[in-house]
């Protein structure tokens, strides 16, 4: 009888609730850090974060940029590395770390199954470099051709994919990935260029890697437009693991398979200039990209968020959001002149929907001229209303840092995200005002994420 009293509640526990249930996708989760913020600062004045790392355990690795004596200008720039525990309090047997003196500029950030940290940038003298980091011990590896290394991604079971932008003696720029395998030899590289002729410059921005493909993102800088206004395109190189080559198979029918040059300007009659920063694939092997497109009109500028999807063959998914004004997925948070927003990093969770962030400005929002900006599409690249705590699908954090100087607001944008059981964790830089000059610190926030919860129950213990 008790066991039946017992099962009674629970179903009440857990029925009951669902009609009066609040909505706390994409608000912030109050269990991290002070509020769902974390907020760290250098002595120096400078603590910029560029990419995040989610450990098996839970526990997060910031890396970026740190120095010493800022404002008006930094001096003894280091690459940093800085671990926090799961709740976003800092892990005290890890505490904040620095490599390279000289900063040699630090990228992206990947871990390895032996739990050796790599850090992706560029050194003084102009080369890639890849830090590993073990316990205590570094060491860095140079790329064997000018330029740097802008992104990284860990193998299975050893050895790691680097890829970046390489320099020519001309001064003219391309992709190149490198593979490097067990005891960080260099196996194998090879170079892609977008170019219609010229010395145009092709950056890399991000690597996803799933099975034996490499996929590289990052945009295509051409001839100005004939008002003057920049002209450029996002590049998608496609490329198989074992050999590194061009994969054949993507987009066959192309003049160029294995190479995509697309924007998301398509259904836009003012000229623009796309640039992609996030990659990622689907279980289905469907590849989304993240960025922003520039508009130039009338002398005046805005940008606009923007997704697109591709499928396993390398065709547009021409069903990715079907019934919207154009193939992109726009979010629109303050079209008109002078209005930005950008995509920085994006993460596709589990039950398919895409969750991007990067920055949004906001200038009803007081002296803080632009947020973190995370919003999420569904798995048909359709806005997703039952995300965001401001507009439908779209959620902007700002952050009053208060040093005594009034409550004044500060500029964020988000640099790099990861997903927390399903929550969005997202880490970006915040400019301290009204002496922003150096004076940066790394920011975390964690959002609730109702759709994928470890424990079933949403941030109100019902579900």
């Amino acid at each position: 009888m008790r066991l039946v009293h017992r099962f009674a509640a629970l179903v009440t526990a857990v029925f009951t609730p669902l009609a009066i249930a609040s909505n706390y996708d994409g608000a912030l989760d109050t269990t991290f850090g002070a509020g769902g913020l974390a907020d760290y600062a250098s002595s120096g004045g400078l603590l910029a974060p560029n990419a995040l790392v989610r450990q098996p355990d839970g526990k997060l690795i910031v890396v970026g940029e740190t120095a010493v004596d800022c404002n008006p200008a930094c001096a003894n720039s280091a690459d940093f590395a800085m671990r926090l525990l799961p709740d976003g309090s800092p892990d005290p047997t890890w505490p904040i770390r620095t490599y390279a003196v000289p900063s040699s500029g630090a990228y992206a950030a990947a871990q390895m199954d032996s739990g050796d940290l790599l850090i992706a940038g560029r050194s003084e003298d102009g080369f890639g470099t890849i830090t590993r980091v073990s316990d205590d011990l570094w060491w860095t590896l140079a790329s064997p051709v000018a330029g740097e290394y802008d992104a990284v991604a860990a193998l299975p079971g050893a050895g790691f994919i680097a890829v970046g932008s390489m320099v020519s003696p001309a001064g003219d720029r391309d992709f190149f990935i490198a593979h490097y395998g067990a005891s960080d030899v260099l196996l194998a590289s090879a170079t892609v260029s977008f170019n219609a002729g010229g010395d145009n410059d092709d950056w890399v921005y991000a690597v996803a890697v799933a099975g034996n493909r490499i996929y590289v993102i990052g945009t295509v800088d051409l001839e100005p437009n004939a008002d003057g206004t920049p002209n450029v395109d996002c590049g998608l190189a496609v490329l198989t693991l074992d050999p590194l080559a061009l994969d054949p198979s993507w987009d066959a029918n192309s003049p160029s398979p294995g190479r995509t040059r697309f924007g998301f300007d398509a259904n836009f009659d003012a000229s623009s200039a796309d640039i992609c920063r996030a990659i990622a694939v689907q279980r289905d092997g469907r590849v989304v990209v993240g960025g922003e497109l520039y508009q130039y009109f009338d002398g005046t500028s805005a940008s606009l968020w923007g997704l697109a999807r591709f499928l396993p063959s390398g065709h547009a998914d021409s069903d990715f959001g079907a019934g919207t004004p154009s193939q992109t997925v726009g979010f629109y948070e303050a079209l008109g002149a002078g209005q930005y927003n950008e995509i920085g990093t994006l993460a596709i969770q589990q039950d398919g929907g895409i969750v991007f962030a990067g920055y949004a400005t906001i200038l009803d929002e007081g002296s803080a001229p632009a947020d973190f900006g995370v919003g999420r599409v569904d798995s048909a690249g359709h806005t997703d209303p039952s995300f965001g705590t401001t507009r439908p699908g779209v959620s902007t954090i700002g952050y009053l840092f208060d040093e005594g100087q009034g409550g004044l607001g500060s500029t964020q944008y988000a640099t790099a995200m990861v997903l927390d059981a399903g929550r969005p964790v997202v880490v970006g830089v915040n400019y301290r005002y009204p002496d922003s000059d150096g004076l940066i610190d790394t920011m975390l926030v964690r959002l609730e994420s109702d759709a994928i919860f470890a424990d079933g129950f949403d941030a109100a213990g019902t579900r």
